[in-house]
């Protein structure tokens, strides 16, 4: 399956940089030194992420509750669940901004948004890119999003719902691919869900950016929630 290095472990994982290291430490986690930094098989980490609950991330619901919050689009939710994810809006927004390593951003990210939906990577033609941006089921988000700053023409990122999913596969020749040779992010709602939602919302797009594995990227991502974080308190 082949190795990644110690902070691609820990976002995988849902767990801090750190606790990798202990991990590699103590010997329960196995890895080598290939130059400076130490590597991990996946078959390894698979194992491991089985026998563990490393990162209890939000449920699903919790998720979409948070959003709601965040989108202003929350009177679907009982009191109590709307005050639990105002709270927990509140805490993501306290911590995010301020964590000073990337990868261990991308790991709250992870473990409070990671479940916002169902993430598949394809590959399409560059040529039907556009026709797919264009689509009125592809409700674009992350990379694609105005609001990333990302001018990723070569990439197409968005929402859809679960049961446009196998459409949007057919009609744009979508092919599943690994994670380096993608070009196509599909999150996928539940059918209840709409994926309009989602569209525009700095929290989503910042959660989108987060899980692509670049500085730049994760960067951008705290920079939205930072922004938010002022908007909050002004």
């Amino acid at each position: 399956m082949g190795l990644i290095s110690a902070p691609e472990a820990a976002v995988q994982l849902r767990v801090s940089r750190t606790r990798i290291q202990q991990r590699i430490q103590d010997g329960s986690l196995p890895a080598r030194k290939v130059g400076r930094q130490w590597v991990i098989d996946q078959a390894d980490l698979r194992e491991i992420a089985h026998h563990t609950d490393p990162g209890r991330p939000l449920s699903r619901a919790s998720a979409g509750a948070l959003i709601a919050v965040a989108a202003d689009v929350a009177d679907h939710l009982s009191p109590w669940a709307k005050s639990r994810a105002r709270a927990r809006l509140a805490q993501l927004l306290e911590e995010a901004p301020h964590e000073r390593d990337l990868d261990d951003f991308a790991v709250l990210m992870l473990r409070t948004l990671g479940h916002r939906a169902a993430r598949a990577l394809y590959r399409a033609s560059p040529l039907d890119l556009a026709g797919l941006r264009d689509d009125a089921r592809m409700h674009l988000s992350g990379l694609s999003s105005p609001k990333a700053q990302m001018s990723a023409l070569d990439v197409v990122e968005g929402y859809s719902r679960a049961g446009d999913r196998d459409a949007l596969v057919r009609d744009h020749l979508l092919v599943p691919a690994s994670a380096d040779r993608a070009n196509v992010v599909l999150h996928v709602v539940d059918e209840a869900v709409d994926p309009e939602r989602y569209k525009d919302i700095d929290l989503v797009i910042a959660a989108d950016l987060a899980e692509h594995p670049g500085p730049r990227e994760r960067a951008r991502a705290q920079e939205l929630l930072a922004e938010r974080a002022q908007r909050r308190g002004a």
